[in-house]
């Protein structure tokens, strides 16, 4: 909690605010989306389809952080139960066909030699609007999220770090394990290498986190 924000569980009243600022945030901010050109329509197009089971059907309630002067949406994160069952990927638009697989190699690489409770859920989006950065709404929200989940009955969540960002705020600062990892130049798919324009971070990250 800090004195500009707020942070509590989103509300199907929020369903259509939390939508634009995914759509306009996260696909312009999220290396995986810019390495393969998702615009912000097509972002939007992908997830409106289910978006309302996606963003408050799951296990634990969606947060938002809403400012505290005018109670306007800065940041929002939405979970899901770990590990995501990837299935019909052909059915995905083509672009977000490698995010997915990447995705899956990497939560794979992880199951094939540990196990795991199934009391986990994943992080599965965090975004904060580009201009409330810095004020450490992504880490309250990470934080807020663990609480939680704690009194929901779970023990452990994780996260798949894409930015140096995220990855300096939930290893540095909160002191997430690293459990997977895959380079973005070694990565392929389809015959290419779909990630290998990312420099910094070079890797994507599985984290966990015991709550």
């Amino acid at each position: 909690m800090q004195n500009n924000f707020t942070i509590r569980p989103l509300t199907i009243n929020q369903s259509a605010e939390a939508l634009t600022l995914v759509t306009n945030e996260f696909s312009v901010s999220s290396p995986l989306h810019q390495a393969t050109a998702v615009t912000p329509q097509e972002y939007q197009d992908y997830l409106s389809k289910n978006w309302q089971s996606y963003a408050f059907g799951g296990p634990v309630n969606s947060l938002g952080a809403f400012s505290s002067l005018d109670n306007r949406l800065l940041g929002c994160l939405i979970a899901t139960r770990f590990p995501v069952c990837f299935v019909q990927l052909d059915l995905l638009p083509k672009k977000q066909k490698p995010i997915a697989a990447l995705l899956q190699a990497l939560e794979l690489q992880y199951l094939q030699c540990n196990d795991y409770s199934t009391d986990s859920l994943l992080v599965d989006l965090a975004v904060v609007a580009k201009n409330q950065r810095g004020c450490g709404i992504y880490q309250q929200l990470r934080t807020a999220f663990h609480e939680a989940a704690a009194l929901a009955g779970y023990n452990t969540v994780y996260g798949e770090l894409s930015s140096a960002a995220t990855q300096h705020v939930c290893v540095s600062k909160l002191g997430h394990q690293v459990v997977a990892e895959i380079h973005y130049a070694d990565f392929q798919y389809d015959g290419r290498k779909p990630f290998v324009s990312i420099e910094d971070p070079c890797s994507i990250q599985l984290v966990a986190a015991s709550i």
